[in-house]
């Protein structure tokens, strides 16, 4: 039988509590209850647990265990552990709901056949593409882990540097930033976690020792209300906002746009020829991974392309915004090649984005003709705004596809552990 794994995931989460979760690993086995840390979590030990099934196909005994020590929560999740068979077809259209199908279910199918010899040469033939595809994948994850905590310490940053303007007038503030400050400090501490744990961390030795002083001298001044230090504390975050962020963007699109998901949909089709008859549920689901993989393929790329579009329009409008202080000249210099970057990423879509920026540039370009620098400087910040909005929706969207892709590398990763 091939098991659903988020949905027995699910069921480890929902039937027991942290204490229970350590019992049942001690008592179904101890090797991986000897993992386990002080202060490990229950998503970590659920984790855990679910590797070592996995890896040794003893997700029978685990679920026999937990049916066993908890037969209520059990039955809850008994009709959606298992993958279901395909639907039947008939000369109408099928009847009931079609059953949810995700991309990797196949692989965790394909577990339980491994010791067949021919489904596994098959596997083993394209283990290379697995694994490759494996460690993009988990770059990707990293990066989207990354690119989340630097949103969360640049939240925490402006409620500082709000509470840092305050000063040294209003003395109150330091209480504002005694309340906000801890907060920062966390998302800097979990920030130097996680990039010790960086597949490039032999290019993070700038950025660590960057966050590491920040988060010191933070530190140092919440405890002496130390101004000089606070600010020494902000402008260093302000170096490593204006810096970190782009590099993991730029590493996110570029493990992106080296993803291809094409060489796992033919290694599907191959693992299928050495299927044995009669594995028809597993051969269906293999089949559905690799239309899916094929689909994620197609999206992953189209959104890299529109998101180096986006990051072209967004470095001209950053040059421009750096010398319109002084005069228009750059901006009228530049308007026709900007113009022309945008109209091809609108095109002809009727969407209120593509509409609003299409409006703001017509207007910006009847200010630029009449010679209005006053007013062509309001419609460019409304105009850049649109287009930077657009551009982070693309990003969100990117983000939104490695998520998908990382729960695809979950069960691949068991697939090849298996091996």
């Amino acid at each position: 039988m091939a098991y659903n794994l988020p949905a027995v995931r699910q069921l480890l989460t929902d039937a027991f509590n942290g204490d229970e979760l350590l019992a049942l690993a001690q008592d179904y086995c101890p090797a991986v209850y000897e993992q386990f840390t002080p202060g490990m979590s229950k998503s970590e030990v659920i984790r855990l647990l679910l590797d070592h099934a996995g890896r040794r196909l003893e997700l029978t005994r685990l679920l026999a265990a937990v049916q066993e020590a908890n037969p209520r929560q059990y039955e809850r999740f008994a009709g959606s552990l298992g993958t279901p068979e395909p639907a039947a077809q008939s000369g109408s259209a099928a009847s009931g709901d079609e059953a949810d199908r995700s991309a990797g279910a196949g692989f965790l199918a394909l577990l339980a056949l491994l010791e067949q010899p021919d489904a596994r040469a098959a596997v083993v033939a394209f283990r290379t593409d697995f694994e490759a595809a494996c460690q993009q994948i988990g770059v990707l994850a990293h990066c989207k882990h990354l690119h989340d905590l630097f949103q969360q310490l640049q939240d925490r940053h402006r409620l500082i540097e709000c509470d840092r303007k305050r000063l040294p007038a209003d003395s109150s503030a330091w209480d504002s930033v005694a309340i906000n400050g801890p907060e920062l400090e966390n998302a800097l501490d979990d920030l130097l976690q996680a990039t010790g744990r960086s597949p490039r961390a032999g290019d993070d030795v700038w950025g660590i020792g960057q966050i590491r002083q920040a988060r010191d001298d933070l530190h140092a001044a919440m405890d002496g209300a130390a101004l000089p230090l606070l600010n020494a504390a902000v402008q260093r975050l302000n170096r490593i906002l204006a810096r970190e962020p782009t590099r993991v963007n730029a590493q996110l699109v570029a493990t992106a746009g080296a993803l291809r998901l094409s060489a796992i949909a033919t290694a599907i089709t191959a693992v299928l020829n050495g299927l044995p008859e009669g594995e028809a549920a597993v051969v269906q689901q293999l089949r559905n991974d690799g239309a899916e993989l094929a689909r994620l393929d197609g999206d992953l790329h189209g959104l890299v392309d529109l998101h180096d579009a986006w990051q072209a329009v967004g470095d001209e409008l950053a040059r421009i915004e750096g010398n319109l202080g002084q005069d228009t000249a750059e901006l009228e210099l530049a308007w026709p090649d900007l113009e022309t970057m945008t109209a091809r990423l609108c095109g002809n879509n009727g969407a209120d984005w593509a509409v609003a920026l299409t409006t703001a540039g017509a207007d910006l370009r009847t200010a630029l003709n009449a010679c209005d620098p006053a007013r062509a400087r309001r419609l460019f910040q409304r105009y850049r705004s649109l287009a930077v909005r657009r551009f982070n929706q693309v990003d969100q969207d990117l983000l939104a596809l490695c998520e998908t892709l990382q729960k695809i590398g979950e069960p691949l990763n068991l697939l090849l552990r298996a091996l």
